[in-house]
C-alpha cells in the first residue's frame, strides 16, 4: 500500500484490462537485453531484490476531517522475470513478492505477490496464440480491483485473471483481435470489507481495415457477465442472500468504432468511441443503463532517450455505494520517461480523473469525486548490478460528499540490486 511507485505499475495495468491497451503494459515489464541478463541453458533471467524505506502521510487514504494515519514502512521486494524464446515464440514468467513491516499500524498481513505467465505462439501467417495467467495475493489497495470508488484498510485478498486471445497486427494489413478473459475477486472469508467478491466473463472481438500504410479504422464487440457476492449487508443495508448466491449480476455489451495505427512505426496509438449497454438485476428489479464510453492511448517519442506514453478511458465501474449499480468514470494519464546510460531511468506521472454516480435518493446530491495523482521516480545505477530507486507521490480526491476526500504524499527510497 504504501510504495506506490510499484502501485502506479498496478494502476496502469487496471487501467489496461479497461483500456485494452495490453501491450502497454507489457511495455513496462519487458526484461532487459539479452546482454545484461543471465542465460541459464535456454532461459534468460532477470532476478533483482530491491529494499528501502517509505514515509506514508495517509496510510489508509483517510479523510483529512479523520487524523489520518502516517507511518514509515519498510519494504523488501524479491522479483524474477524470465524468458524462454523458442522458435519464433516464447514463454514469460514473472514473480513478484513485497515484504512490507509497518512502524505503527497494526495490520495481521502485510504486502503482497504476484504471479504472472504468458505463452506468446507465433505463426508464419503472423497470427499470435496468446495464453495469460496472473495470480495476485495481498492487502487491498485502492485501484488494484476498483476504479477509485473506495479505499480499503489492509483486507486481505486473492485476485486471479486468466486470458486466452488470437490476433493478428500487421502495420498496413488487415488485422483482427479475438481475446477471453475470466476475472476472480475474493477477499478473505474472515473479514467485513464494504466491497463484493466477483466472478466476471468477458468476450472482445476487433476487426482492423486499413485505409493507409501507417493507419487502420477498427470496429471492437465487447460482451460481459459479471456475478457480485456480498459478505453481511447489501449496499442498501438488506441481509446478503446465503454463501455462493449473487445479490446482483451484471450483464453487459458494447459497440466501439475507431482507429489504430503508429508514427514512425515505432509511435503507436488508438482511439475508440461507443456505446456500452449493461442490465443490473438484483432484489430491487432490473435496471438497464447506456452509457457513451471510449479509450484511448499514444506513445510519442520526445527525443533520443525520452518517450511520452498517454492513456485515456471513459467507462462504467460497478458501484458498492448506496443504491447506484455503476459509477461513471473518466480521466487520462500522461507518463514521461527518460532512460539514460546503464539503464538509468527518470520519470513523471500525472493522473487525473473524473468519477459521478447516477443517484442521490440517499444523499442530498449524486456523489461527485475528482482525483489527481503526480509523481515523479528514478532508478540511478551507481555500480553494475547495484543502483538507487527513489520516489514521491502526491495523491489527492475531492468531494462533494464530506468524509470522501483524501490528501496524502509518499516518499521512497532505497536501493536496487541484481538485473534491472
Amino acid at each position: 500500500m504504501a510504495f506506490r511507485i510499484p502501485t502506479l505499475a498496478r494502476g496502469l495495468l487496471a487501467m489496461s484490462l479497461v483500456l485494452g491497451a495490453g501491450a502497454a503494459a507489457r511495455a513496462q515489464q519487458e526484461l532487459p537485453a539479452r546482454s545484461s541478463v543471465i542465460a541459464a541453458g535456454p532461459w534468460l533471467l532477470a532476478p533483482s531484490l530491491t529494499a528501502g524505506w517509505s514515509n506514508d502521510s495517509n496510510v489508509f487514504y483517510q479523510s483529512q476531517a479523520t487524523d489520518p494515519t502516517a507511518d514509515q514502512v519498510l519494504h523488501v521486494i524479491p522479483e524474477l522475470r524470465a524468458l524462454l524464446p523458442f522458435r519464433n515464440s516464447e514463454f514469460e514468467g514473472r514473480y513478484r513478492r513485497d515484504f512490507v513491516d509497518y512502524k505503527e499500524t497494526p495490520l495481521d498481513q502485510t504486502g503482497y505477490q504476484e504471479y504472472a505467465s504468458a505463452l506468446r505462439l507465433r505463426f508464419s501467417t503472423h497470427d499470435t496464440l496468446e495464453v495469460t495467467g496472473t495470480l495476485t495475493r495481498g492487502q487491498s489497495e485502492t485501484l488494484r480491483f476498483d476504479g477509485g470508488e473506495l479505499v480499503f484498510k489492509g483486507e486481505p485478498y486473492r485476485l486471479n485473471a486468466w486470458g486466452l486471445g488470437l490476433s493478428r497486427d500487421v502495420l498496413g494489413h488487415r488485422g483482427y483481435s479475438l481475446r477471453a478473459q475470466r476475472l476472480d475477486l475474493n477477499f478473505d472469508h474472515d473479514v467485513d470489507v464494504r466491497f463484493f467478491d466477483f466472478r466476471a466473463n468477458s468476450l472482445e472481438g476487433e476487426y482492423r481495415e486499413p485505409v493507409g500504410p501507417r493507419l487502420s479504422i477498427l470496429t471492437s464487440v465487447r460482451v460481459e457477465s459479471s456475478d457480485h457476492f456480498c459478505r453481511t449487508t447489501t449496499p442498501q443495508g438488506t441481509i446478503c442472500p446465503a454463501v455462493g448466491v449473487p445479490f446482483r449480476t451484471e450483464r453487459s455489451g458494447a459497440v466501439l468504432f475507431g482507429v489504430r495505427g503508429a508514427f514512425r512505426g515505432d509511435e503507436p496509438f488508438f482511439l475508440r468511441i461507443g456505446q456500452d449497454v449493461r442490465e443490473y438485476t438484483s432484489a430491487l428489479g432490473v435496471h438497464v443503463h447506456d452509457e457513451l464510453v471510449g479509450d484511448g492511448s499514444l506513445t510519442l517519442r520526445v527525443g533520443p532517450s525520452t518517450r511520452l506514453y498517454v492513456l485515456a478511458n471513459r467507462g462504467l465501474w460497478s458501484s458498492f455505494f448506496l443504491d447506484n449499480d455503476f459509477y461513471r468514470s473518466q480521466g487520462a494519464e500522461a507518463r514521461v520517461e527518460r532512460v539514460g546510460p546503464r539503464r538509468s531511468t527518470w520519470g513523471g506521472i500525472l493522473g487525473l480523473q473524473w468519477v459521478g454516480y447516477p443517484s442521490g435518493a440517499q444523499t442530498a446530491s449524486p456523489r461527485r469525486d475528482r482525483r489527481a495523482r503526480l509523481a515523479a521516480y528514478a532508478t540511478l545505477p551507481v555500480r553494475d548490478r547495484a543502483g538507487v530507486r527513489l520516489s514521491v507521490e502526491r495523491h489527492r480526491r475531492t468531494s462533494n460528499l464530506e468524509g470522501f476526500d483524501y490528501d496524502g504524499t509518499v516518499f521512497f527510497a532505497g536501493v536496487v540490486l541484481g538485473w534491472f
